[in-house]
């Protein structure tokens, strides 16, 4: 529902290649499965009319706080973790 996370995923699944995004997609769609059916209609309409405005001046993303996160997740899909060659 947070448009700025909105633009993250979507800036992301756009940077991945095809093979990636081929394994992925079970994964996205597990995730968006638990949202009811309203929501997913909602987050559809977002992606549907194109991508959000960058974040708001002065909201930083605290990358120290973020990055265990994003290594579990380059883990759980198997990918060389943010960082990591």
């Amino acid at each position: 529902h947070d448009p700025v996370l909105l633009g993250v995923v979507d800036d992301w699944i756009a940077s991945i290649d095809e093979t990636t995004f081929e394994d992925v997609l079970p994964l996205v769609r597990r995730t968006f499965s638990r949202f009811e059916a309203a929501e997913r209609r909602q987050i559809a309409g977002r992606v549907r009319s194109g991508p959000t405005t960058a974040r708001p001046a002065g909201d930083d993303l605290d990358l120290d706080r973020a990055m265990p996160a994003a290594r579990r997740v380059a883990d759980l899909l198997g990918l060389a973790a943010p960082g990591e060659s």
